[in-house]
């Protein structure tokens, strides 16, 4: 128990008849309870009042809870010694004749420092290394001169023994001849020790603790020496105990103080009693004059005293008055500066009114838009968006994402974007951790596309991972489980938006629904192991920075002292001189009269006044410049703090009065506010008082104008004027509030407990935390009498008016703007200056503010107000990195997603037919094909055949009438869900009866293709194909088709295919229209290459020399012919004859029928020139037709791209440079091209002649001499690739075109 005035303190008693119902008055640090408010008030003085002192450590000077606390500090450290220790130090105490407790201590100390105890858990040093020990027992070493060397620790000079301390007559064993026996329990070791290897921890035992200790247990006797209380010894079992119980050898002997009888001082002479003064009054009565008084005098000598008593008890009771009040004063007014809850100020003044943000996004989904620009920026390196959007995502083209229906618009790019991130960082842990990731959609973004786009989707929403790398990811992604997955909580969250997308397409969302879908694969992205190394890295830096700071104030401190110490030295040296030049003053005039001796001249003095100046003004001009030059560098370094902390991190700066939230942005600049009517609870009981005296004063003045007014009202309650009542505030006086003694206590205001009590509880806050306690409501009602106006509190001040829907605050149907911004620097200085720096939200939010700073102010400067406003129309461009195509693909605008969608899989339909018939590569099996294609382009379907079969052995099949019952999704509702309506019904059927006869399609198409042609997967003999059929009829939706046509596309092998036809000779596919094939084996070649030249296409079959049958030649006659002399000239002419025989003439014919790729018979005689639409669609690849002397030889350069491939310096320029590796490279570099793109445009037919192919080399070498340091180690591969292409071009003989493509570039 804290005491008083160093006297025990006896709390007051519970009233014997309280009631349960009567208002008290609770003193909080002591708990007790008044009926009465001046003894309570009396009481909280008191307990605020410097009387106290601590019980156990002997502090005085201190307050009733400053006592309180330390005696609770002392009892926790008193438990942290140890019980061994603790009996061997008061058996020591119990051996001293101490009258003087600081001797105690400290003789005790001396002794002990050294020395450790029996049972005692210490510290022992082995290596570099200190263990925790147990002291078994001790013994002491035989030679004290020497001691030997134990356990690895030598004792090198502890050969001068200690002496006795000054203190102890003996000491016993000296402690450095002492060895210790410890016992390691965890290896169960047992070591031998000196003292010098052993100590204590400072955390257990200190000498502050053993003072605590001796103070705590030890007591004065009857003679005036310090003992051990009784119930200590008791407790730890002194009384048996002995010194050889806890140490070795012979106990210390200390030297005893002498009883305090003795060392008492002489009683003094009572001094005589002080004599009263005579009191001063206007009449005087000679107390010496014999004369006795009259009557009359006697009356007035008795009045006067009685007025004069009066007159006194009168000034008296004035003063108690005023000190009174302004105690009072004083403690309201300290506690009116304590910061509270913000709608219990009185001084609020008027926000200023922020401008409302208008976008073309409805409002409450601005706050997910911040959110998702300020993910996309701050990753933008890691979803490499640069390649999709090089100028970054602005505001303008994430509102075109979420509400424009375009099919390729910019809600393609993003998804796109985030969806080829989430794969390829799916890919690289999965590398990482050696597993492979079971999401199905990863298999389908090599198709995705603006048409893919949705069913990708689709699949990785509902794919589940079942990897068998869960326990790394486990380990890596901190704790991650499968339900912390954003897709599995995204389809428990989002039924609804699933099956849109399963029969529907993304672009048919609702733009609420698109942001949900961006912000679960941008959770997903987060989630991911590089993501997090991202932020780790970058919370790397921000603790990097953070030490820079310190560092950087740290020296900016030391250098700001080192300059005051130069100020001090310079006016110290001045002094010097001025006193010099004073005394030669004095010496030349002849003044002898002083006294004090002039200090010695310096040996050489300066030459000149000024050069000191000069150096002063140079050494000030330096000083000014080195704190600028911090001041910078601490400005850059807070502005790299601010940015690295939002950086990956989105939180309010703070909130005001009403709840509404303060947002910095990064990617779109400026001070967003959001107003969330779910988090500003419920109305107070009471509206929020409001004085304009108060709120209309500046900040610095508003105690002095509530000083004054609270000093007014309570002298007008009593009846004095005001003039008194300010008088009265601005005397001085002894009992200020400003002196610790008599200021009011800061501990928790007073409690009552009153059916009337009326506070803000849990209830009215937002977030469930408890609001600053206020003043004890009856002082603090009496305080708001004084303070409130009178008038209720203007709704523009954005405060509590208890009005429910009709406040500002807390009303929940009144209009308003959920986002604004602030517009410009003014209303951010004006909001700066109206916040209420006494309320708690916004208190911190000024601080906040204060901090961002600079940054913040760029911000607001850099806000895009245009796009934030309401305007005529603010749709942006098509980005640059777009195609440039039209993003509805030429369809008009307003056209629905799944009509474009529509249409254009019913072109690819047509157009991949006619590929593979004029390519050869297979029939489609109908009656009339004409009729088929025709009813695709009228937008219907006529299935041209009895019956469609698909599945293993055909197990599936429909007849010409297409039937949409056996589709997987079904038509009617669930049963929890409401059954659609008639319309709903009709558009569901014909979506469904749309998507089944273009799967339809589909299938004949697959289905007429030859399987020779077919690659896998699809083309393996084995079930794969099967099953893509089953799939492909099971489709509900568009997307879906697009991605099992994207499938069978990519699985024809086209480069067997008549259009990509290869001469034979020239391994050229230039001149279809000169170009035969083979009927024997399908090669072609062109006319001008064989040997003779063919002028014109052969009718009939034709067969190259290789498949041409050759004549059997006639058998010899039976009868021989007589010999007989011939001219040789006439055969030689007949066989030259024979050999001039044109090569078209016509050759026997093969076997009459063979079958065709298609399936079909093929008739006798079939021409087999190329097709004028097969010669239309190779054209339309070319871009112009090459030189004679200008062929492009494939083959040649094919064969030169594969040396330069193989070549050492080639690998840095094989692929396209990804930004990752070189983020500003597409930025510098306009053309770029690399060895795969150039055998990319070789393979598909682009080039046209050899320069284009020599000029895109040339493209490779410029800009890589472009972009890297001509001594980079790139640009010298490049110099040597550069010379093997130009010296292969030349043995090739490809040489002087190569020259001439460089000129051109």
């Amino acid at each position: 128990m804290p005491l008083l005035n160093k006297q025990p303190f006896a709390k007051s008693k519970l009233p014997p008849d309280l009631e349960p119902d009567e208002e008290v008055f609770f003193c909080e640090p002591t708990k007790e309870i008044f009926r009465d408010y001046d003894k309570f008030f009396e009481r909280m003085i008191l307990c605020n009042s410097l009387l106290w002192s601590c019980e156990m450590t002997g502090k005085s000077g201190l307050t009733y809870q400053e006592a309180a606390e330390s005696e609770r500090a002392a009892k926790r450290s008193l438990n942290s010694v140890q019980k061994e220790l603790k009996r061997a130090l008061l058996l020591l105490c119990s051996m001293t004749r101490k009258t003087s407790f600081n001797e105690l201590c400290v003789d005790i100390y001396t002794y002990i420092k050294d020395r450790y105890f029996k049972g005692e858990m210490v510290q022992v040093k082995r290596g570099s290394q200190w263990i925790d020990c147990t002291i078994q027992s001790m013994c002491v070493s035989g030679d004290p001169e020497a001691t030997p060397a134990v356990n690895g620790h030598s004792d090198q000079g502890a050969g001068d023994s200690q002496r006795p301390s000054s203190r102890l007559r003996s000491e016993g064993v000296p402690a450095d001849r002492v060895l210790y026996q410890v016992h390691h329990a965890p290896t169960g070791r047992q070591l031998m020790v000196h003292a010098d290897a052993l100590r204590r921890d400072k955390a257990t035992f200190s000498k502050e603790r053993l003072r605590v200790l001796l103070k705590h247990s030890s007591r004065v006797d009857d003679g005036g020496f310090l003992v051990v209380r009784a119930p200590a010894a008791r407790g730890l079992g002194l009384d048996s105990l002995q010194f050889a119980d806890v140490f070795v050898g012979a106990q210390p002997v200390f030297v005893p103080n002498r009883a305090l009888a003795a060392r008492a001082k002489p009683t003094e002479k009572p001094k005589p009693a002080p004599q009263p003064a005579k009191p001063k009054t206007e009449m005087v009565f000679d107390e010496n004059d014999d004369e006795p008084l009259s009557a009359v005098q006697l009356e007035i000598r008795q009045r006067w005293e009685a007025e004069r008593r009066r007159l006194v008890e009168q000034r008296v009771m004035e003063r108690d008055q005023r000190r009174h009040r302004k105690k009072l004063v004083a403690e309201w007014l300290k506690d009116w500066t304590k910061p509270r809850e913000d709608l219990l100020c009185e001084d609020h003044r008027e926000l200023p009114v922020m401008l409302p943000v208008h976008t073309r996004v409805p409002g409450q989904l601005f706050g997910g838009c911040l959110q998702l620009l300020e993910f996309v920026n701050s990753f933008g390196q890691l979803l490499e968006l640069t390649d999709t959007f090089p100028l970054g995502l602005s505001l303008p083209l994430l509102e075109r994402a979420l509400v424009d229906t375009e099919v390729a618009g910019t809600l393609s790019d993003l998804l796109q974007v985030l969806l080829r991130a989430v794969f390829e960082l799916q890919r690289e842990e999965d590398e990482e951790s050696g597993g492979r990731s079971s999401t199905a959609a990863a298999s389908a973004a090599d198709q995705l596309d603006p048409l893919t786009l949705t069913e990708v989707l689709r699949r990785h929403l509902m794919a589940t991972d079942t990897s068998e790398d869960s326990r790394w990811r486990y380990q890596q992604r901190g704790g991650y489980t499968e339900t912390d997955n954003p897709t599995v909580q995204f389809r428990l969250d989002h039924p609804d938006i699933m099956e849109k997308l399963s029969t529907e397409t993304v672009y048919d969302l609702t733009p609420g629904e698109r942001l949900a879908v961006l912000e679960c694969l941008m959770g997903e992205i987060l989630t991911t192991v590089t993501a997090r190394d991202v932020i780790e890295e970058a919370e790397g830096k921000l603790k990097e920075v953070r030490a820079q700071l310190r560092t950087l104030r740290f020296n900016i401190l030391a250098y700001q002292k080192g300059v005051a110490a130069e100020r001090v030295t310079e006016r110290r040296e001045d002094r010097q001189r001025q006193q010099l030049e004073q005394l030669k003053a004095s010496a030349e005039a002849g003044d002898t009269s002083a006294d004090v001796e002039p200090p010695p001249e310096p040996e050489e003095p300066p030459e000149s006044a000024p050069e000191p100046e000069a150096e002063r003004r140079r050494r000030r001009r330096e000083e000014e410049r080195q704190l600028a030059e911090f001041a910078r560098r601490e400005s850059r370094l807070l502005e790299q703090l601010a940015d690295l902390s939002q950086q990956f991190a989105l939180t309010p700066l703070g909130r005001d009065r009403a709840y509404r939230r303060y947002w910095l942005g990064r990617a779109l600049p400026g001070l967003f506010i959001e107003h969330d009517d779910d988090t500003v609870g419920a109305c107070l009981p009471t509206a929020t008082p409001h004085n304009r005296q108060l709120s209309g004063a500046a900040a610095g003045e508003r105690a002095d104008v509530l000083r004054g007014l609270l000093s007014e009202r309570l002298l007008q309650r009593a009846g004095a004027p005001a003039a008194t009542a300010a008088a009265a505030a601005a005397a001085p006086d002894h009992g200020s509030p400003s002196d610790k003694e008599n200021t009011p206590a800061p501990a928790p205001a007073p409690k009552t407990y009153a059916k009337r009590l009326a506070a803000l509880t849990e209830q009215n806050q937002p977030d469930g935390s408890r609001a600053p306690a206020p003043a004890e409501p009856d002082v603090k009602a009496r305080l708001d009498e004084l303070v409130a106006g009178e008038a209720p509190p203007d709704r523009r001040l954005l405060v509590c008016t208890a009005a429910g829907d009709e406040c500002p605050v807390h009303s929940t149907i009144l209009p308003r703007a959920t986002w604004s911004f602030c517009p410009d620097l003014e209303h951010l200085d004006v909001l700066v200056a109206t916040l209420n720096e006494r309320g708690v939200r916004e208190a911190e939010l000024k601080a906040a503010i204060a901090q961002a700073g600079d940054s913040l102010r760029r911000g607001v400067e850099r806000c895009p107000r245009n796009d934030l406003t309401q305007g005529t129309d603010r749709r942006p461009r098509r980005d640059p990195a777009s195609t440039g195509s039209d993003p509805n693909y030429n369809f008009p605008a307003g056209t629905p997603a799944a009509e474009i969608q529509e249409l254009l899989l019913r072109d690819m339909i047509l157009e991949c037919e006619e590929k593979i018939r004029f390519g050869c590569l297979g029939t489609i099996q109908v009656f009339d094909l004409s009729v088929w294609r025709q009813a695709l382009v009228e937008r219907s379907y006529d299935q041209q055949c009895d019956k469609l079969t698909w599945g293993a052995d055909g197990a599936c099949s429909a007849d010409n009438s297409v039937d949409v019952s056996g589709t997987s999704t079904p038509v009617a509702a669930s049963a929890a869900e409401r059954p659609p309506s008639a319309p709903e019904l009709s558009r569901r059927l014909q979506r469904r009866h749309l998507v089944r006869s273009l799967a339809s399609a589909i299938l004949q198409l697959e289905q007429g293709i030859d399987r020779r042609y077919l690659q896998k997967p699809l083309g393996d003999p084995g079930s794969a194909l099967q099953q893509w059929e089953a799939s492909l009829m099971a489709s509900c939706s568009l997307s879906q088709l697009f991605v099992h046509f994207a499938q069978l596309e990519s699985a024809v092998l086209w480069s067997r295919s008549a259009l990509n036809a290869r001469c034979k000779i020239c391994r050229k596919k230039s001149d279809p229209d000169k170009m035969l094939l083979c009927d024997g084996c399908d090669k072609g070649f062109h006319m001008f290459c064989l040997t003779p030249k063919m002028k014109s296409i052969p009718k009939g079959d034709w067969f190259c020399s290789t498949c041409r049958p050759k004549e059997k030649p006639k058998s010899p006659r039976k009868q021989r012919r007589a010999f007989h002399m011939v001219d040789e000239s006439v055969d030689e002419d007949e066989a030259s004859a024979d050999e001039d025989q044109p090569a078209e003439a016509p050759s026997p014919s093969p076997p009459a029928k063979r079958p065709s790729r298609g399936g079909e018979v093929s008739p006798p005689e079939r021409p087999r020139e190329a097709s004028p639409q097969a010669a239309g669609s190779v054209g339309k690849r070319r871009r112009g037709g090459a030189a004679p002397d200008d062929r492009l030889d494939t083959a040649l350069l094919a064969g030169l791209l594969d040396e330069m491939r193989r070549h050492p310096g080639s690998d840095l320029f094989l692929r396209p440079v990804k930004t990752r590796e070189a983020p500003d490279y597409y930025q510098i570099v306009r053309e770029p091209m690399d060895i795969s793109t150039m055998q990319r445009k070789l393979s598909t037919g682009d080039y046209t002649s050899t320069a284009e192919f020599v000029a895109d080399a040339g493209l490779i070498f410029s800009n890589c001499a472009m972009y890297n340091d001509s001594k980079a180690q790139i640009s010298r591969d490049c110099e040597k690739l550069r010379r093997f292409f130009e010296k292969r071009s030349r043995e090739l003989g490809i040489g002087p075109v190569a020259k001439r493509a460089r000129r051109s570039y």
